[in-house]
C-alpha cells in the first residue's frame, strides 16, 4: 500500500486545499495529495491535515495513520467516536497564528482602551467629545493558558507595558507575566 495524504480543509477565506497541494508536492514524491473528499472511500489514505475532523470522515480512511491538524486545538479531533485509538494527533505551532491571535487580542483592548467606539458613535453623529483614554499601566490583563498561543499573547502585552496576569495548568515563567 502506497501512502496518500488527503487535505481536508474546507476553508476557502483561509487556504485552499488545492494551493496547499501544490506546495506540498515537491516535499513529497510518490505521494498521492487528494484534496477534499466526496462519498467514496480512500483506503490509500494514510495521513490527513484539516481544520477539524468532519463527521464521517474517520469512516472513509481505513488506513489513516496521522491527522494533521491545521490551526489550535485538537479537543474535538481525539472526542471523534469513529477515530481509531491507534491515529495519532498532530497540530503544527507555526508562529503566523499564534501572532496573529496575539494581535487581535491586543486590537481589541486598544480599541476598548481608546474607547473607538465611543468615538465612532460620536463621529456618525456629526460631534466630538473627548473621553480619557485608559492607562496601560493601570490596565491589568489576564491570559488564561499560557502554551505556544497564550505565552505568545502574554509576552506581546508585557512588551506594551500592561499588567499580565497569567494562568497555566503546568508552571511557567515568562518575563512580565505573573
Amino acid at each position: 500500500m502506497t501512502n496518500a495524504l488527503l487535505l481536508d480543509i474546507r476553508e476557502n477565506s483561509w487556504m485552499l486545499e488545492e494551493e496547499l497541494r501544490k506546495e506540498l508536492m515537491p516535499h513529497m514524491p510518490g505521494v498521492q495529495i487528494y484534496c477534499g473528499i466526496g462519498d467514496e472511500s480512500l483506503p490509500d489514505v494514510t495521513m490527513l491535515a484539516a481544520v477539524q475532523l468532519y463527521p464521517g470522515v474517520a469512516k472513509k480512511l481505513p488506513n489513516l495513520k496521522l491527522i494533521q491538524k491545521l490551526g489550535a486545538g485538537v479537543d474535538k479531533i481525539v472526542r471523534d467516536p469513529d477515530l481509531r485509538p491507534d491515529v495519532r494527533v498532530t497540530r503544527l505551532k507555526p508562529d503566523a497564528p499564534a501572532r496573529e491571535i496575539a494581535e487581535y487580542c491586543l486590537a481589541y483592548v486598544m480599541r476598548e482602551q481608546r474607547n473607538m467606539l465611543f468615538h465612532d458613535q460620536n463621529a456618525a453623529h456629526g460631534r466630538w467629545e473627548q473621553k480619557a483614554p485608559r492607562q496601560t499601566p493601570f490596565t491589568t490583563i489576564g491570559v488564561l493558558g499560557l502554551g505556544h498561543i497564550g505565552g505568545r499573547t502574554a509576552r506581546m502585552f508585557a512588551g506594551f507595558g500592561f499588567p499580565v496576569l497569567g494562568w497555566s495548568r503546568t508552571p511557567k515563567e515568562i518575563d512580565g507575566v505573573e
